[in-house]
């Protein structure tokens, strides 16, 4: 499969690095050459650049990958503004990182596929382990449904 990432902070880092590691092949792009750099061994291409131009998306062919993330930390503007080209681009799979609620319902309505909120996510996976240390794993799905591993009595 191949693979977009946009924003290589911890969280972006981590999710190519997993996929590179995985078999897959992975696009890293990221404005801070440092970041990219330490990435490069990671990546299929690492590429410094501003990904709020829209042509540098355009020249990446992320239409063609399988799933683009994008992961710029708290700047809404920035997510909001390569949500929507990676959209003109028709990109099958929109995943995006948010740092609020509120920026997953605007991101949400501009074309994000898929929304991840890291900290609520993991808070309520330990606040599920710490009520019910037999719960190995915790998927929500919905308010009202959940995916739980439970472990054998």
């Amino acid at each position: 499969m191949k693979f977009g990432v946009i924003g290589l902070g911890n969280f972006g880092s981590t999710v190519a690095k997993a996929l590179f590691e995985a078999g897959h092949d992975v696009v890293v792009l990221d404005r801070d050459r440092d970041r990219v750099q330490a990435m490069q061994r990671y990546a299929t291409q690492a590429v410094i650049a501003d990904a709020t131009q829209k042509e540098i998306l355009e020249e990446l062919a992320l239409d063609k990958m399988d799933a683009v993330i994008v992961s710029l930390g708290k700047d809404l503007s920035a997510s909001v503004l390569v949500t929507l080209y990676l959209r003109d681009l028709k990109v099958k799979k929109i995943v995006v990182k948010i740092a609020s609620e509120d920026h997953g319902r605007v991101l949400d309505r501009v074309g994000a596929t898929e929304i991840i909120f890291p900290e609520k996510d993991m808070a309520l996976r330990l606040a599920q382990s710490l009520i019910s240390p037999n719960i190995l794993d915790y998927l929500p799905l919905s308010p009202e449904y959940s995916l739980l591993e439970l472990a054998p009595p």
